[in-house]
């Protein structure tokens, strides 16, 4: 297999980190593991389409190997296996978007979810957007 080199929009990042393995994900994507930084999920003209990390929720940006199952992906770490699920129903929202501790209340309003949190007893009055829905659409 050849392998030709194409500019992305995280060229400046790969640059400061070590590229270990790469990995096509379907027709048009490919998914670019590296030993300091994560995990990278670029479209076949180089835009990044998402990022994989600790601070993401995998367990470390240490990437050794990469495998799609079934539309999903598998991540062995310095620290365990990650696994990513593609299209899955169910979306993860703690405090890495800014929601921590209990909530009043929750509302869906033009394509976006509020949510109401309620810190040390006191109910904020100020909503927290968490995120697009259409967001984490690979």
């Amino acid at each position: 297999m050849i392998v030709t080199p194409f500019p992305t929009e995280i060229d400046e990042e790969l640059s400061q980190t070590e590229l270990y393995q790469g990995i096509k994900i379907g027709e048009d994507k490919f998914l670019l593991g590296t030993l300091t930084s994560g995990a990278f999920l670029i479209d076949k003209w180089g835009k990044l389409l998402a990022k994989f990390n600790k601070s993401t929720g995998i367990l470390d940006d240490k990437i050794f190997y990469m495998a799609e199952i079934n539309n999903s992906i598998w991540l062995t770490t310095n620290k365990g296996i990650s696994h990513i699920e593609f299209n899955s129903p169910l979306t993860r929202f703690d405090d890495r978007v800014g929601l921590g501790g209990k909530l009043y209340a929750t509302i869906r309003l033009q394509d976006k979810l509020f949510a109401l949190p309620v810190r040390e007893y006191i109910i904020h009055t100020k909503a927290i957007t968490i995120q697009s829905l259409s967001a984490n659409r690979y």
